[in-house]
């Protein structure tokens, strides 16, 4: 016989990867421990072919117990080599590749080898060759005898692996289901998914069900060598189920338990199935007069009529009378009571039968109270509430950004299909058409909108954006353009449904501006514009001699909707001019002190015009400053002044002052430049750090006076604006402070 010497820890567990997904392999092999004569001899065996492992091998036989074991082997433990099938040639087998058998001992090993188509237990052929020609099904045999390092102890460990081509099987043969108190059941799943929330539970009744109900679940999947999980998931729960290896729950109507079947192959994923604990008393449906409320799949009722639970509104009466029935499972008794709306105790159930009438017998709302009875299991009751219900669902109205847009709903249609006769239309001004909430009034309240859509003007089916009722209010994504359809699905309080199509109509009937600019200076103000020119008050914009002396001036107009179209006049005098004097935006060649600019601005759908006057005043546009004192102590230098605080940071100018200087109620005093007449706005005293510091405003004699002493390193700033109103500079001055 062929010797093999201790292999200690030398273990390939980089080939225990794949067999991680089978058998849990870990790098801490479990053991197995014999005893013989009162000595106990530890041994781990591990199998490799090629890249792939059984891990530890978990079951073994000792001699003893290989002896009395029948030819047949059916009560021999297996393990499992799982090999993917691309491994696998023409011929189903896989050929000369060598069996390595790793042992983790005490002693010397010797391994004997025998293959079994079957399974069957082998005789006579065992042998030391470990190369072999595999077989899918086939089975490995494996003889471990162990001599310990006294060699007077020899033990041996028989053990059993079938060859196992992983499939891309999923399925499921079966769920089994059993009660604790045997009472059992079995289910075909019908529906599977790859993900729990596209399965369609399988719905099971559960005559052992009562309030609660340990249930215990064992799926069988085709593929026996599957992983199977399993997950509880309670009646109206939310949130992800989690998948585990418990398979019993307390079960209560209506809760769900999901399986996750998972096949040995990792190329293949995972296949869910589900089922719902159904029970007999659960009602399926009411009809009457023809008209089906079905019954929510996971509204079982209430166990006591004072634990209304959900009430079912089922507003479907168009008579004081009507035919009543309800649908139940075969053995289910049913009775009913109509009570007001104001009462909650009910004395009296009367039995429905073929020819039931339902009757309206109070004023308002009605309470239908439905009793299901099964011998031997508790009452369940079920609550409705019924009244006179309207079919009208005619729009009448539509609110875009809370303001009516002008409608014709056209004809509408029973499909959602909507011909070009039966469309509708709408006028939306732009502001309206923006994307934002939307209000749909109907001419009987009681309508709702249930799905809105945005679509181009062609014909063909809709695709809906759903609305849970009562809807009567969504909210656009996106703006609504000139001739596309907005779509939408209404339904009446008597459950009818209609479908409507509103081309829309989009243009502006803004004519406003936001600002003018002259000369890239924004005008101090706008006034008031009007209707007519005449009646514009006066806005004003400041412009600096040079620029006005250079002429050519360029002239921006930012209006608040930009469809609108302007044009412009300039006269000397503050008479308006003629409308054929106005021409099409453009530079200005020539412009003085005093002369007025007229703007007329026209909305995109030519509904609205408005007049702006704007009187030209001379402004300079010079911001800078000439001096800077601290306590009248000159500043050294005034450095740059720039567009931006953070700017400034890069151009400082300085300052030197005593202690004493510094302190508290020190006078900052920045002269402008003179002539330039800009005007200095804010003062602040920060560190050099601070980009955005909060400024003071400057008394009426154009000062600032410090609350705080002034430290060393700080920077004083300094905000000036130019007499046209809009060009600012900032000015930062370090201040060092001496002793």
């Amino acid at each position: 016989m062929k010797k093999i010497t201790k292999i200690g820890v030398a273990l390939l567990f980089a080939a225990c990867a794949l067999s991680a997904l089978v058998t849990g392999c870990t790098n801490e092999p479990a053991e197995i421990r014999i005893i013989n004569r009162g000595i106990e001899v530890n041994v781990t065996v591990h199998l490799e072919f090629g890249s792939y492992s059984t891990g530890p091998l978990q079951q073994g036989l000792t001699a003893g117990q290989w002896e009395t074991l029948p030819d047949s082997a059916e009560e021999m433990p297996e393990n499992f080599l799982p090999i993917l099938p691309r491994e696998f040639g023409s011929n189903n087998q896989i050929d000369n590749i060598p069996v390595n058998v790793h042992v983790i001992t005490d002693g010397t090993v010797t391994i004997d080898y025998a293959l079994s188509v079957d399974g069957s237990k082998p005789v006579d052929n065992w042998s030391t060759d470990n190369i072999f020609y595999l077989i899918h099904g086939q089975y490995i045999y494996l003889r471990v005898t162990v001599e310990n390092v006294e060699e007077w102890l020899l033990t041996e460990t028989y053990y059993r692996v079938l060859i196992h081509e992983l499939e891309d099987d999923s399925t499921l043969v079966g769920i089994y289901i059993t009660s604790l108190n045997d009472m059992d059941t079995g289910v075909q799943p019908t529906d599977s998914a790859n993900s729990w929330i596209g399965v369609n539970p399988q719905r099971v009744i559960l005559d052992f069900i009562t309030e609660s109900t340990a249930v215990e679940f064992e799926a069988i999947p085709k593929d026996f060598s599957s992983r199977v999980e399993y997950a509880y998931y309670r009646y109206r729960e939310t949130g992800n189920p989690v998948f585990g290896s418990a398979n019993t729950f307390n079960l209560e109507n209506g809760d769900r338990v999901f399986v996750r079947v998972t096949p040995l192959n990792p190329d293949v994923p995972p296949r869910y199935y589900g089922i719902i604990a159904d029970t007999p008393q659960r009602l399926s449906e009411v009809n009457i007069s023809g008209n089906i409320i079905t019954i929510e799949p996971l509204d079982y009722g209430r166990p006591s009529i004072d634990d209304h639970g959900p009430i079912k509104i089922g507003m479907v009466l168009q008579a004081l009378t009507d035919e009543f029935s309800a649908t139940v499972i075969p053995g289910v008794s049913v009775e009913y009571a109509m009570i007001p709306p104001s009462t909650n105790r009910i004395t009296v159930f009367s039995e429905l039968d073929d020819d039931t009438e339902l009757k309206l017998e109070y004023p308002g709302v009605n309470q239908l109270f439905i009793k299901t009875i099964v011998e031997g299991f508790q009452d369940r009751y079920y609550r409705f509430e019924l009244g006179m219900a309207s079919t009208n669902c005619t729009v009448t109205g539509i609110n875009f950004n809370g303001t009516p847009a002008e409608i014709t709903a056209g004809t509408g249609s029973e499909t959602d299909y909507v011909g070009a006769a039966a469309r509708g239309t709408i006028a939306l001004a732009t502001s309206q058409a923006r994307q934002g909430p939307v209000v749909v009034i109907f001419e009987e309240n009681t309508a709702n909108v249930t799905g809105w859509a945005i679509v181009e003007d062609t014909d063909g089916a809709v695709t809906y954006n759903n609305i849970v009722p009562p809807g009567k209010t969504f909210s656009t994504a996106a703006a609504i353009t000139n001739g596309q359809n907005l779509a939408l699905r209404v339904v009446a309080e008597y459950g009818n449904e209609y479908h409507y199509r509103l081309v829309a109509t989009v243009r502006s009937n803004d004519a406003a501006l936001v600002s003018v600019a002259v000369g890239g200076v924004t005008a101090l103000r706008l006034g008031t514009p009007s209707v007519t020119a005449g009646n514009a008050s006066t806005g004003a914009v400041g412009i600096s001699p040079a620029v006005l002396s250079a002429g050519n001036i360029d002239l921006d107009i930012t209006p608040i909707d930009n469809f609108s179209v302007q044009t412009f006049a300039v006269t000397a005098t503050t008479s308006p001019p003629a409308l054929s004097a106005y021409a099409p935006i453009a530079t200005i060649p020539v412009l003085a002190a005093g002369n007025h600019i007229w703007i007329r601005s026209v909305s995109e759908d030519g509904s609205s015009t408005l007049f702006y006057r704007l009187v030209v005043e001379v402004r300079f546009n010079d911001p800078t400053i000439q001096a800077l004192t601290i306590r009248s102590v000159s500043s050294d230098t005034l450095g740059v002044g720039r567009t931006t605080v953070e700017l400034a940071a890069g151009n400082p100018g300085a300052i030197t002052i005593t202690a004493a200087q510094a302190a508290s109620g020190a006078v900052i005093t920045a002269t402008p430049t003179s002539g330039g007449n800009g005007r200095v706005t804010g003062y602040a005293v920060a560190a050099a750090s601070n980009h955005d510091p909060t400024f003071a405003t400057p008394s009426a004699g154009g000062t600032y006076t410090t609350t705080a002493p002034i430290t060393n390193g700080q920077h004083v700033f300094v905000r000036v604006v130019a007499e046209n109103g809009t060009t600012i500079l900032y000015y930062r001055v370090v201040v060092t402070v001496t002793p």
